[in-house]
Formats: C-alpha cells, sequence, structure tokens
C-alpha cells in the first residue's frame, strides 16, 4: 500500500513529471519516410509528419515508421506498391501548391495597399472619390501596359478602386491619423486657433488648430473640424470644443494659449468663446491681430509713444477749438503739419459738416488711444520677454523667479549655448536647452507656443471650399479634411493589417 502510494505521489510531484518530460525524445524526420509518403511541416516550432497524398498533419507521436505505414495502408491502401519516384512527385506538386497559395494572397495584400496609397493621394490632392475608378486605374493600366506589357497591366485590375471603397479607405487613414495626433498631443504644453465660417451650403464649421513641440520641433496641425448643428454662439462652439478635448483625455491644464478673430462670439471678454477657454484653461494667453497691430504701429506709431499720445491730446484739442468749414480737410492739415497727416488719413475724416468731423475723429481718436494704451503693454510685456529673444545681453527680468533667474545665469555663463543661439532658430534652441536648463526652457517654450493669428484656419476654410463643392454636399468634410491638412502620414501596416485583404470586384 505504501509503495502504491509513494508511486501515485510521485506522479502528482511536477518536478517528477517534468523530469519526465525532458527524458522523452522526439524523432528528427529522416528522408527514408519519404517511402511511406510522407514529408515534415513545421507547426508551434514542432516537427510534424504529414502525408504527401491527402496533406494531412499527423501528430508528434506519429513520427515513427510503423505508424506511417499503417496510415499508407489504412488510407491509401491502393499506393501500397507505388515506388519512391511517385512519392517524390507528389511532394513537388505539393510544393507547388503552396507557392501558387502564396501568390494569390500576396497579390491581394499588394492590391490593398495599392487601394490605401491611391485613396490618401486622392484626399490629400482634394479631389471626387470616382476619380479612382474612372481616371486613376485606366490611366495606370495604360502607361503598364505600354512600358511593361499587357498582362502586368491586368495585375491592376485587382487593386479595389471604387467610390465606395475609396470612402472607406479615407475614413480608416483618417481615424489613423487622428490617433496619432493624440497620442502626440498627450501630456504635452499646446496651443490652439479657432475660427468658424459657412461653406458653399450654408452649413457652419468650427475649425481648430493645434501647435506643440513634438520630435523637438515646433509641430502644427489641424486638430478638427466639426459642423456646427445648433447656434454659433460662443457657448455652442466651445461646447463642441470641450468635448472633443474630454473624448480625447487632453488636459485643459496644458493649455497655453488661444487664437481667435475679433468677432464678438470669439473675443468676448465675459461670455466669448476665449473667455470660456480661459476658465477651463487659466494659463491660456488670447492673441488676435498682432500682425495688424504690428503693421499699424509701423506706418503710424512714431519711435517714442509718449510723442504719439501727445499728438492725439493735440489733434483732439485742435479740433474743439478751432471752427471746422466745410470741405476743410486738406487745410486741416496744412495747419496742423505733416506730422498729423497720417493720422488724420487713418481716421478718415473727410466729412463736410463740422459735427460729423468732431463726432467721426473723436470715436477714432478715443478707439485708437485705447489701441495704444494696448500696444504699450505689449511693449513692456515684451521687454520683460527679452530675455526670451536673446538671453545673453538683456538684463535678468523681475517677472523670473530665484531659481529661474539662476539658470538664466547658468545659461548666460555657457559658451557652447552661445554657439548653439547662433546656430539656431530661437524655438530651436529653446528645445535643445530642456535637458540642461528645463525650468527657464518650458518657461521660454510656452511663451512662443501660442498662435500669432488665425492664418491656418483661414487656410483650412479655403481647403474646405475645395473639398465641399456643389457637386458634394453630402460629404463628410472632417475625415477629409484631416487626411488633406495633416502632416502625419498613415500608418499603412497597422491598417492592412486590419483588413482582410481580397480580390477586387
Amino acid at each position: 500500500m505504501d509503495k502504491f502510494l509513494n508511486s501515485s505521489r510521485k506522479r502528482d510531484n511536477p518536478e517528477v513529471i517534468s523530469n519526465i518530460e525532458k527524458k522523452q525524445k522526439i524523432r528528427k524526420y529522416d528522408d527514408s519516410y519519404l517511402n511511406f509518403g510522407f514529408t515534415s511541416t513545421v507547426v508551434a516550432n514542432v516537427e510534424h509528419p504529414q502525408c504527401v497524398v491527402c496533406l494531412k498533419v499527423m501528430a508528434v507521436e506519429s513520427m515513427l515508421p510503423n505508424k506511417m505505414k499503417r496510415h499508407l495502408e489504412t488510407v491509401h491502401g491502393n499506393l501500397v506498391n507505388k515506388p519512391r519516384d511517385y512519392f517524390v512527385s507528389k511532394l513537388k506538386a505539393m510544393a507547388q501548391q503552396k507557392h501558387s497559395f502564396t501568390k494569390q494572397a500576396t497579390i491581394p495584400s499588394k492590391a490593398l495597399l495599392s487601394s490605401y496609397k491611391v485613396a490618401w493621394r486622392i484626399a490629400k490632392s482634394k479631389k471626387p472619390h470616382t476619380i479612382a475608378e474612372n481616371l486613376i486605374l485606366p490611366a495606370a493600366m495604360d502607361m503598364v501596359s505600354i512600358m511593361i506589357g499587357d498582362a502586368a497591366a491586368k495585375q491592376l485590375q485587382n487593386v479595389p478602386l471604387s467610390d465606395n471603397t475609396i470612402s472607406r479607405r479615407i475614413q480608416d487613414m483618417a481615424e489613423d491619423i487622428n490617433d496619432q495626433l493624440i497620442e502626440k498631443l498627450i501630456g504635452n504644453d499646446f496651443a490652439i486657433q479657432l475660427d468658424e465660417a459657412t461653406d458653399s451650403h450654408n452649413d457652419a464649421h468650427l475649425i481648430c488648430y493645434v501647435r506643440f513641440v513634438v520630435n523637438d520641433v515646433f509641430h502644427e496641425d489641424l486638430l478638427f473640424c466639426k459642423t456646427i448643428v445648433g447656434e454659433t454662439k460662443a457657448a455652442d462652439l466651445f461646447n463642441i470644443l470641450d468635448s472633443f478635448i474630454i473624448e480625447n483625455n487632453i488636459v485643459w491644464d496644458r493649455c497655453f494659449g488661444v487664437c481667435t478673430d475679433g468677432a464678438r462670439s470669439m473675443a468676448g471678454c465675459y461670455n466669448g468663446l476665449q473667455a470660456l477657454v480661459k476658465k477651463k484653461a487659466p494659463n491660456a494667453v488670447w492673441t488676435h491681430c498682432i500682425i495688424h497691430r504690428e503693421a499699424l504701429a509701423s506706418k503710424i506709431i512714431s519711435p517714442s509713444l509718449n510723442e504719439v499720445l501727445l499728438s492725439v491730446i493735440e489733434i483732439v484739442n485742435f479740433i474743439k477749438t478751432r471752427p471746422i468749414k466745410s470741405r476743410c480737410f486738406k487745410k486741416m492739415c496744412e495747419d496742423m503739419g505733416a506730422e498729423h497727416t497720417s493720422l488724420l488719413y487713418y481716421c478718415n475724416s473727410r466729412w463736410l459738416s463740422r459735427g460729423n468731423v468732431l463726432k467721426r475723429l473723436t470715436e477714432k481718436i478715443t478707439s485708437f488711444k485705447r489701441k495704444l494704451v494696448l500696444w504699450k503693454n505689449k511693449i513692456e510685456d515684451d521687454q520683460q520677454r527679452n530675455w526670451i529673444k536673446d538671453p545673453f545681453t538683456t538684463d535678468l527680468p523681475s517677472e523670473l523667479t530665484i531659481t529661474e533667474q539662476e539658470q538664466l545665469i547658468d545659461l548666460y555663463s555657457d559658451s557652447v549655448s552661445k554657439s548653439k543661439f547662433v546656430s539656431l532658430s530661437l524655438p530651436e534652441f529653446w528645445i535643445a536647452m530642456k535637458k540642461q536648463y528645463p525650468i527657464v526652457a518650458n518657461k521660454a517654450i510656452r511663451t512662443l507656443i501660442p498662435f500669432a493669428s488665425s492664418y491656418l484656419c483661414e487656410t483650412g476654410f479655403s481647403a474646405l471650399a475645395v473639398i465641399k463643392s456643389k457637386y458634394r454636399g453630402k460629404l463628410n468634410t472632417e475625415k477629409e479634411m484631416r487626411i488633406a491638412l495633416s502632416k502625419f502620414t498613415p500608418r499603412f501596416d497597422d491598417l492592412m493589417q486590419q483588413k482582410q485583404a481580397q480580390p477586387s470586384h
């Protein structure tokens, strides 16, 4: 009884079982097994016997001559007395059949990749989907037929290029590009610019671009282009933006800039889109029409801001004290001197009656003084940020903390950094300083991230006008815009793994 129990314990012991498995030998295939009509094939890194007649794959334990002979006698009894050459011919036929299967499977996979490539080209060029089957395929077949031959041209017929297929390919690639963008964006500081407009079908769209650092380069890309279903109020526009941010797990606190146009729904200080964004992203800086203000300053504002303010006050006093007669604009310019002529032309005060001239000039001057105050504040901000433009010549700004000032001093004393500052652009320089001086570099990058104007949105709406023409009113514009405007390339290998390659139909 004890002997039986001990033997059962040995069988249940995993160490004993592993030792038994190690002692088991796996037979290798021998060329003499072909006499019984068997070759070998590898399944899960293990060699198995395979019949060359019925192509059945046997178990590993069947790698024995007697078992192979028994299979031949019981299943293929009429082939028992066949010579070895017969089974050799069967083995060659099996190899040719495998090669044929491989070839037939390779053609659809290449055709699938070609279909994706053609769809990507069509979306990039903003062309209709029907152009693939009506123009690209016939033209490609003509060129291949002339340059290579008719047999090669016929293989192009395996490429699926119908309009519905191209549409599905574009949707797949657009989703893949969106996934790439979100993967790069999550965890990075970013800035956005937004604008809304209507297309040729009077459908309103909200377009949004994003700017962030990826692979040590500032990257600008289309974030989304959504159709506005409801109204175009600031709250409706913000809901579209906020929903996209939440759905894609983007952190609002990472937003350091928002750029819009001057529309009330966008630029309102209390209920506008930029005000709603600032509630979610308190560190975001709002920018608008910086280029316009710089152009205005270069044409009208003198080198000294105080002199300009005094000139404005002088014009106001002149208009209030001097009676203005009809058609006096030319005379008023002569009396006031040439230094004020450009300002008067800017105010566009060519009215005949004194009351209208005074009213218009007062409104314009008040607006101009407000712009000058904003410009003065901008100049003061720029002076505080001169260390970003040139950290090696400016004094330490008071707005920096002690730790930031210490890193800036170390940067100032670094000769290698000075040589990089000369050879690199300003964004590239601060990105290169992130590893050695992370605090001041990140502060500088966050200042450089915001957009200067909404020019990308304007180019986006130009592309939208081309894509959504009067003949393509029901098109999914967001998918088309994603591929047409994005700088990312679809991951074709990943897309093909998700699809089953089939011949064209």
